[in-house]
């Protein structure tokens, strides 16, 4: 451990290599400790053999947290990415508040790991205009946690006067909207859940075709939609959404799914697919 702050970088890597076959809890002070007073590459070689200790023993981590120094709190920012969910997400929203802009970064990314949706309304409180920096990391994040809500906050951003924070928050859209229907669409999500999930991408596909016409990411989703559609397996309401979802969508390979829901027994799916179709209803017809 003392090796870690020798000032050749051979002998550094070889206490490194050394100590990552005999890793174990009772070296976390001394690890720290190497952090604490060793320069750049004690810390290089000391937070890797840390992140490996965060999964079993965040304890440490989350003091480290807390230390004055902001450039700790960026490391143990990072370290509780590896931490159990359950300790570090706490944290890591708490420090979203830090007064060092690096440290609410790193915290930003580690909760962007950790997929947190209990953090989402956190995140998205830091969306503002003034700080496109900000508004980049949290937009990334918010693509890897997905959801309603973070659809939501990544729908804000689209009408962004700044053309780099709008470029980020269309592929994070993508990339969430994705993930959620997917989700929505498996067996693991609740009947009210998926509904409220799908309407959630329903609404971001409104979004970017407002702000972008058409973007790369909505067939993939056109793609689940249809698929969805066609099996058919779906409750009534969570089947008219997607049929207004490939409304939105207008990709013509959705049109044989569409014309098979046209004729759905239900009449609310049947009517919002001939809807979707422009086929008049048998009343309009007489």
């Amino acid at each position: 451990v003392e090796a870690l702050g020798d000032p050749v970088h051979e002998v550094r890597r070889a206490a490194a290599g050394g100590l990552q076959e005999r890793l174990d809890v009772s070296l976390v002070p001394g690890l720290l400790g190497a952090v604490r007073r060793g320069g750049a590459g004690a810390s290089d070689c000391a937070v890797p053999l840390l992140a490996r200790l965060a999964a079993g023993h965040p304890a440490p981590i989350l003091d480290l947290s807390r230390d004055s120094d902001s450039r700790l709190r960026i490391v143990a920012a990072n370290l509780l990415a590896e931490s159990p969910a359950g300790s570090a997400v706490p944290r890591l929203t708490e420090l979203l508040s830090d007064p060092d802009v690096n440290v609410q970064d790193a915290a930003i990314a580690a909760l962007g790991s950790h997929r947190a949706t209990a953090a989402v309304p956190a995140l998205a409180s830091l969306l503002r205009e003034d700080d496109p920096w900000l508004a980049v990391s949290v937009s990334s994040a918010l693509g890897r946690i997905g959801g309603p809500e973070a659809l939501a906050a990544l729908a804000a951003l689209l009408p962004s006067r700044d053309p780099d924070v709008r470029t980020l928050a269309v592929d994070a859209l993508g990339a969430a909207a994705g993930a959620t229907l997917a989700q929505a669409l498996g067996t693991r999500e609740p009947a009210g859940a998926a509904l409220r999930a799908v309407q959630a991408v329903h609404g971001a596909a409104r979004a970017a075709r407002r702000a972008f016409g058409d973007t790369p990411w909505l067939r993939p989703i056109a793609v689940q939609a249809v698929d969805a559609v066609a099996a058919g397996r779906h409750p009534p309401e969570t089947l008219v959404e997607l049929v207004r979802l490939l409304g939105t969508l207008q990709v013509p390979e959705s049109r044989p799914a569409l014309q098979e829901a046209a004729r759905h027994p239900d009449p609310g799916v049947a009517g919002a697919a001939r809807e979707v179709l422009r086929i008049p209803s048998e009343g309009e017809t007489r």
